[in-house]
């Protein structure tokens, strides 16, 4: 899957990809033309119920999310978020995200109602896909009470939890 990379140019979101123009009058503040960002990477809070369409290139999902962003003063210029690797500790290597979370989250949550596995493997498979890393459980949904991340390996995916207690 490739990134959607959009700029804002005047009154219009040009998504770069697809040569093709998003009218978004007034949603952008002064500060933030000319600009080249990803709204794959947004933050999820900003992504909600549109997240499948935005990446899925649905221009009218991709304009209802950055305009949330917006909404939020969100700064397009900032890096994207990266964990501080230091504060975690490589506890293991699995086959993939789906082994990784069948062990670290709470099997009651991850199995909550039908179809709920599935969906929450695949939306941590996107983030891995497109950041080279996924949050797979919080310290509410992991089995030790720490946060748990996995990373790409040559051969599916590394291990890390949260250090602090």
């Amino acid at each position: 899957m490739s990134n959607i990379l959009l700029r804002h140019k005047g009154r219009t979101i040009r998504n770069v990809e697809r040569h093709q123009d998003i009218p978004v009058d007034g949603v952008f503040h002064d500060g933030q033309t000319d600009r080249e960002f990803d709204v794959c990477k947004l933050p999820m809070r900003y992504l909600a119920d549109d997240r499948a369409a935005v990446l899925a290139g649905d221009l009218d999902a991709q304009k209802r999310a950055i305009a949330r962003a917006i909404d939020d003063d969100y700064d397009f210029r900032a890096p994207p978020y990266e964990p501080g690797w230091a504060n975690y500790e490589r506890v293991g290597k699995e086959s993939g995200v789906a082994e990784a979370m069948d062990r670290y989250y709470k099997h009651d949550r991850l199995n909550r109602d039908e179809g709920s596995r599935d969906r929450l493997v695949k939306d941590r498979e996107i983030d891995l896909e497109l950041g080279g890393f996924a949050c797979i459980a919080c310290h509410h949904d992991a089995v030790g009470g720490r946060t748990v991340y996995v990373r790409r390996a040559a051969k599916g995916v590394t291990v890390h939890i949260d250090k602090t207690p």
